[in-house]
């Protein structure tokens, strides 16, 4: 949970915004508290495609140490091991050439 300072825009009066992120199953639960806890309180429920970062999905992925280039005719590239044979070896975006 994030608390943001807030002000309301019609009144001007200072106010504690609590930003969240919840499961859908939880939606009901913090609809729950947040009316127990502040009958007048303002509530904002959105989907969200995707949530990343502390506690979630992390930002980025790590990348695989090395690519392989595929045999025979095929177009697609492989990640599962490394190359067997000199001169199969490609660095990844980055990487200086050995």
């Amino acid at each position: 949970m994030t608390l943001l300072a807030g002000e309301g825009g019609y009144t001007g009066q200072q106010r504690v915004v609590l930003f969240t992120v919840v499961s859908r199953r939880e939606v009901a639960t913090v609809r729950k508290i947040v009316s127990q806890a502040d009958p007048q309180a303002f509530m904002v429920i959105n989907p969200s495609h995707e949530v990343l970062g502390e506690g979630f999905k992390p930002l980025l992925h790590p990348r695989p140490p090395y690519r392989v280039r595929p045999r025979g005719r095929g177009h697609e590239w492989s990640t599962s091991g490394p190359p067997d044979k000199p001169g199969t070896h490609l660095p990844g975006p980055g990487t200086p050439p050995t």
